[in-house]
C-alpha cells in the first residue's frame, strides 16, 4: 500500500484502486488552494462488470460520489455489509426489532 492510500481512511477506500496521474489541478479554495497531482479512483468490487472511475479533479475533494456508487450499484454500505433485502438475516433482524408482534407458523400464514 502506498503512502497516498494509507492516508485515505474513509470506509469506502478499500473498494477503490488509486492511480496518481501526471496531470495537476488546483486543490482547495482561497488561500489554501494548492496544486496537486490528479488521481484516478477505480472501483475494484467487480472489475469485469463495473467500469466506474472518477478523477480527483472532477470530484473537487468531495468523495460522496464514491460512497454513493458502492451503495447504489453494489449494495455495500458503511457498515461494510452487503445489503440484500431478500436474505433471511434481514428478515430475521426486522422481526427481532419488533416489526411483528407474533410470528405465525407457515400454514396459518397461508390461510390468512
Amino acid at each position: 500500500m502506498s503512502n497516498k492510500e494509507s492516508s485515505k481512511t474513509a470506509w469506502f477506500w478499500p473498494y477503490y484502486s488509486i492511480k496518481t496521474l501526471d496531470t495537476t489541478w488546483q486543490k482547495g479554495t482561497g488561500r489554501r488552494r494548492k496544486e496537486a497531482f490528479d488521481e484516478l479512483y477505480t472501483c475494484k468490487v467487480d472489475p469485469k462488470k463495473c467500469k466506474f472511475n472518477r478523477k480527483a479533479s472532477k470530484l473537487h475533494s468531495s468523495t460522496s460520489r464514491l460512497s454513493d456508487h458502492l451503495e447504489l450499484k453494489h449494495q455495500i454500505s458503511k457498515d461494510r455489509k452487503v445489503k440484500n433485502s431478500s436474505s433471511p438475516m434481514a428478515l430475521t433482524t426486522w422481526i427481532d426489532n419488533g416489526a411483528v408482534n407474533k410470528v405465525l407458523d407457515f400454514e396459518t400464514s397461508l390461510v390468512d
